[in-house]
């Protein structure tokens, strides 16, 4: 059956060094170990990365830190989402083979680094991560310091296990938390950015494997509120034999809501417009790029050509009972002192959504004006009044209903092909896009 759930603590790899349960579960019940890989010192690979975002204050921050036995890799980025900047600056370190003493485990174990330039610390105390960052010089002579705390109770998270079919020794072990919420600042260029764990949210892409050596590899989270809720997702593909799960899943209040395959549609112009699609129809979503932290590395032994996209969701995503959510989208236009001024795109309208989602956060909204509805743009027109629709405008109310039609009608129609599926493998019907 596809997208096995892996429910037994056992090793990840067998006395071989070959993966023995391929799959995906909601926590590391596979236990990692250097000394079980049958592979040089050199292949293996071995990160963690946390990304912290604050969608009101519009900025944030990702920490790397690694060993991928060639080549250690550190690295801090900041982002600043209202004037589309990003700067990260990265510190190469040779052949490190396992002298940064990774965990085993996600749940347990600290990292730090620290040379001339660098001080970087990932530590994990009882439900709560700190990031401790100190970079001398990051940005034209200026340093950033970083002292950050994520929530992390106990909650579902998204594990894979993936072989390569090429390669038995080579396998993909990962985990990614989301929904963690934050807290801490971050100074950087005479600027103190401070995050609301109301509103600001971190994950963690923690991952230890060896790979082959070609690869290309998609991946997306996102992390936010929705109607009060926390709800997230983790979607991907491109590593690996994934005939035994995809790593496709949806976070609602810390429970996972496991998702079929995930394709991005992405045009050669990273910052254009994307689209994301689903095969079970559960994961529908428009993206629009702010930033595009393209980033490549090549050293010879190894290279790495890196998009690394972040931007604006929305669209419609489908839990477990069939239960709908819509993330909306949030643009800031104005923010001051004592007043905060929102644009906000709803997919669906809830009595009160809008206040009751700002409510869940600690905001009072003091006053409220509908720009559009659809296609239709209101402009200044006063209550009580009307105007003649345009020929553009009837044109498209037209199409949004035809599409949602046919959009029931897939639904509709995917749910009785689900019906009648055979049980059993489905096979190597994952998207895959190799270099």
């Amino acid at each position: 059956m596809r997208n096995h759930e892996v429910t037994t603590i056992q090793p990840l790899l067998g006395p071989d060094g070959i993966l023995q349960e391929p799959g995906w579960s909601r926590r590391p019940l596979q236990l990692y170990s250097r000394a079980d890989i049958k592979k040089r010192p050199t292949r293996i690979k071995e990160w963690d990365y946390y990304s912290v975002l604050s969608p009101s204050g519009d900025f944030g921050v990702c920490f790397t830190l690694s060993d991928d036995g060639y080549i250690g890799l550190q690295s801090v980025t900041f982002l600043d989402f209202k004037h589309a900047f990003e700067h990260t600056e990265t510190i190469l370190n040779a052949f490190p083979m396992g002298k940064l003493h990774m965990p085993t485990v996600s749940s347990g174990g600290s990292i730090r680094y620290c040379d001339k330039k660098l001080g970087m610390q990932f530590n994990l105390n009882f439900e709560q991560r700190e990031i401790k960052c100190h970079f001398k010089n990051f940005y034209n002579g200026k340093p950033l310091r970083a002292q950050i705390f994520l929530e992390d109770p106990p909650q579902d998270s998204m594990v894979i296990a993936t072989p390569w079919l090429e390669d038995p020794h080579a396998f993909y072990y990962n985990q990614k938390i989301n929904c963690m919420r934050a807290r801490g600042k971050v100074e950087f260029d005479g600027k103190i950015y401070t995050f609301d764990p109301a509103t600001d949210y971190g994950a963690l892409d923690w991952g230890r494997g060896v790979w082959t050596y070609d690869n290309t590899w998609y991946w997306g989270s996102g992390s936010g509120t929705v109607d009060g809720h926390r709800f997230g997702f983790n979607i991907g593909y491109g590593f690996g034999d994934t005939s035994a799960a995809s790593e496709n899943i949806l976070f609602y209040d810390g429970v996972g809501h496991k998702l079929d395959d995930v394709t991005f549609l992405i045009s050669d112009n990273y910052t254009d417009p994307w689209k994301f699609t689903s095969s079970d129809g559960r994961f529908e979503m428009d993206f629009v790029p702010i930033i595009d932290r393209a980033a490549l590395l090549d050293v010879k032994l190894i290279c790495s050509d890196q998009h690394q996209v972040f931007g604006r969701m929305s669209g419609t995503a489908v839990l477990d009972d069939g239960t709908k959510t819509m993330p909306c989208a949030i643009n800031v236009v104005t923010d001051e002192p004592g007043r905060t001024v929102m644009e906000m795109t709803l997919k669906e309208g809830k009595n009160r959504e809008i206040r009751r989602m700002c409510e869940s956060v600690g905001l009072e909204v003091v006053r409220l004006k509908r720009n559009a509805e659809g296609v239709v743009k209101l402009g200044m027109l006063k209550p009580g009044t009307y105007r003649e629709l345009t020929k553009a405008e009837v044109n498209g109310l037209r199409a949004a209903a035809v599409k949602g039609r046919a959009q029931t009608r897939s639904a509709a129609q995917q749910s009785k092909a689900a019906e009648r599926r055979p049980r059993g493998p489905v096979g190597k019907n994952a998207p895959r896009k190799q270099k």
